[in-house]
Protein backbone atom coordinates (compact mmCIF):
# COMPACT_ATOMS: atom_id res chain seq x y z
CA UNK A 1 0.00 0.00 0.00
CA UNK A 2 1.31 3.43 -0.98
CA UNK A 3 1.76 5.92 1.84
CA UNK A 4 2.47 9.62 1.89
CA UNK A 5 4.33 11.99 4.15
CA UNK A 6 2.42 15.02 5.37
CA UNK A 7 3.69 17.29 2.59
CA UNK A 8 2.64 14.82 -0.11
CA UNK A 9 -0.75 14.37 1.54
CA UNK A 10 -1.15 18.14 1.68
CA UNK A 11 -0.37 18.46 -2.04
CA UNK A 12 -2.69 15.61 -3.07
CA UNK A 13 -5.63 16.65 -0.86
CA UNK A 14 -5.33 20.43 -1.12
CA UNK A 15 -5.33 20.69 2.69
CA UNK A 16 -2.47 22.53 4.43
CA UNK A 17 -0.21 20.43 6.64
CA UNK A 18 -1.03 22.49 9.74
CA UNK A 19 -4.74 21.79 9.10
CA UNK A 20 -4.01 18.06 8.76
CA UNK A 21 -2.29 18.11 12.15
CA UNK A 22 -5.24 20.06 13.59
CA UNK A 23 -7.70 17.43 12.28
CA UNK A 24 -5.56 14.75 13.91
CA UNK A 25 -5.71 16.57 17.26
CA UNK A 26 -9.49 16.94 16.83
CA UNK A 27 -9.81 13.17 16.18
CA UNK A 28 -11.15 13.67 12.67
CA UNK A 29 -8.13 11.89 11.20
CA UNK A 30 -6.80 8.62 12.59
CA UNK A 31 -3.35 8.64 14.11
CA UNK A 32 -0.96 7.96 11.21
CA UNK A 33 1.71 5.30 11.22
CA UNK A 34 5.18 6.57 12.04
CA UNK A 35 8.55 5.72 10.59
CA UNK A 36 11.52 4.84 12.79
CA UNK A 37 12.50 8.48 12.44
CA UNK A 38 9.03 9.42 13.78
CA UNK A 39 7.76 10.89 10.49
CA UNK A 40 4.04 10.55 9.79
CA UNK A 41 3.02 8.17 6.97
CA UNK A 42 -0.57 8.40 5.72
CA UNK A 43 -2.47 5.77 3.71
CA UNK A 44 -4.09 6.66 0.37
CA UNK A 45 -7.57 6.78 1.90
CA UNK A 46 -6.49 9.79 3.99
CA UNK A 47 -6.90 11.92 0.84
CA UNK A 48 -10.60 11.09 0.52
CA UNK A 49 -11.15 11.55 4.26
CA UNK A 50 -9.60 15.03 4.18
CA UNK A 51 -11.65 15.99 1.14
CA UNK A 52 -14.79 14.78 2.94
CA UNK A 53 -13.92 16.96 5.94
CA UNK A 54 -13.33 20.02 3.74
CA UNK A 55 -16.57 19.53 1.79
CA UNK A 56 -18.57 18.96 4.98
CA UNK A 57 -17.16 22.19 6.43
CA UNK A 58 -18.10 24.03 3.23
CA UNK A 59 -21.67 22.80 3.69
CA UNK A 60 -21.69 24.18 7.23
CA UNK A 61 -21.24 21.01 9.27
CA UNK A 62 -19.54 21.59 12.61
CA UNK A 63 -16.42 19.65 13.58
CA UNK A 64 -18.53 17.69 16.08
CA UNK A 65 -21.02 16.74 13.37
CA UNK A 66 -18.21 15.77 11.00
CA UNK A 67 -16.58 13.70 13.73
CA UNK A 68 -19.86 11.92 14.40
CA UNK A 69 -20.36 11.15 10.69
CA UNK A 70 -16.80 9.83 10.40
CA UNK A 71 -17.22 7.69 13.50
CA UNK A 72 -20.38 6.20 12.01
CA UNK A 73 -18.53 5.53 8.76
CA UNK A 74 -15.51 4.00 10.51
CA UNK A 75 -17.74 1.65 12.48
CA UNK A 76 -20.02 0.93 9.51
CA UNK A 77 -22.55 2.64 11.71
CA UNK A 78 -26.21 3.41 11.54
CA UNK A 79 -27.06 4.96 8.17
CA UNK A 80 -30.31 6.30 9.56
CA UNK A 81 -28.39 8.30 12.14
CA UNK A 82 -26.04 9.65 9.47
CA UNK A 83 -29.06 10.62 7.33
CA UNK A 84 -30.60 12.38 10.33
CA UNK A 85 -27.44 14.46 10.85
CA UNK A 86 -27.37 15.36 7.14
CA UNK A 87 -31.10 16.16 7.13
CA UNK A 88 -30.69 18.50 10.08
CA UNK A 89 -27.86 20.30 8.26
CA UNK A 90 -29.91 20.55 5.08
CA UNK A 91 -32.72 22.19 7.05
CA UNK A 92 -30.21 24.75 8.42
CA UNK A 93 -28.96 25.49 4.90
CA UNK A 94 -32.50 25.88 3.54
CA UNK A 95 -33.34 28.25 6.40
CA UNK A 96 -30.21 30.33 5.70
CA UNK A 97 -31.00 30.46 1.98
CA UNK A 98 -34.57 31.52 2.72
CA UNK A 99 -33.32 34.34 4.95
CA UNK A 100 -30.78 35.43 2.33
CA UNK A 101 -33.50 35.52 -0.34
CA UNK A 102 -35.83 37.55 1.88
CA UNK A 103 -33.04 40.01 2.73
CA UNK A 104 -32.07 40.29 -0.94
CA UNK A 105 -35.66 41.04 -2.02
CA UNK A 106 -36.16 43.77 0.59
Amino acid sequence: MKTFNIGELSDKSGVASHAIRFYERENLMPEPARTQSNYRRYPEDAIARLQFIIHAKQWGFTLDEIRELLMLQDANGDRAEARQIAKKQLEKIRHLLKNITITFLM
